[in-house]
């Protein structure tokens, strides 16, 4: 799971580091809006903007380090120690005990500010046997950059039947197509593989709602 989230991001352009204009670090001094869930006097935890799925949360130091390698001890330390409190309380606060945690270093790193992802994974009902949305297995592009993201390789993982994904962002719309590929209707006998489902949560991704923002806060917080 974990290549789909890297390669997601590999392509999307950098930002041109300039200290003054870190966008993680206008958010620690205030100066950028966020919805934190946890800080303490040297990280702090706030939900993604334009999560991969409900409850995508970044972890990061109040220190500048673009690479996690060069970060000072005291900050490692406990930016470990909030991944693994935040993890938990999120993993509480949705009831799925399945997490993805990332850390880029300078490869796929979109901010070149250290930062860790809790990305909660997607839940799939196997029993189910039947679906309504129909996809192609085209190339997906970044919701940053209209550059083609990822599925080069051909697709080995085994065959489950599409199913509610109960920790992914509500819009899931089916990915386009485009000229040369050809749509494939799913249900029982056509189910869908692991590929096509993440294939359509990164379709789907939307920006975090204010409503929804403030509730997964609270509920966060609450199993802090």
């Amino acid at each position: 799971m974990t290549s789909f989230i890297i390669k997601d991001h590999v392509r999307r352009p950098k930002h041109t580091w300039n200290q003054d204009y870190c966008a993680f670090c206008r958010i620690i001094a205030g100066e950028a809006p966020s919805n934190p869930v946890y800080e303490n006097d040297k990280v702090v935890a706030f939900l993604d903007i334009m999560p991969l799925r409900r409850g995508h949360t970044l972890v990061i130091p109040k220190v500048h380090y673009s690479r996690l390698s060069e970060l000072p001890p005291e900050y490692a330390a406990a930016i470990g120690e909030a991944v693994s409190k935040v993890a938990h309380a999120l993993t509480q606060a949705l009831g799925n005990t399945a997490l993805n945690v990332v850390c880029n270093q300078e490869y796929a790193q979109a901010v070149p500010h250290v930062h860790y992802h809790i990305i909660p994974a997607p839940t799939y009902d196997s029993t189910s046997t039947s679906s309504t949305s129909t996809l192609s297995p085209s190339p997906l592009t970044s919701p940053t950059t209209s550059s083609t993201s990822f599925l080069e390789s051909p697709d080995t993982s085994p065959q489950l039947v599409p199913a509610q994904l109960s920790t992914s962002n509500q819009k899931t719309e089916p990915v386009s197509t485009n000229e040369h590929s050809h749509s494939h209707s799913h249900g029982p006998d056509h189910p869908m593989s692991k590929r096509q489902m993440h294939q359509m949560e990164f379709a789907g991704r939307s920006e975090l709602e204010d409503e929804d923002a403030l509730l997964l806060i609270k509920m966060i917080r609450a199993r802090l």
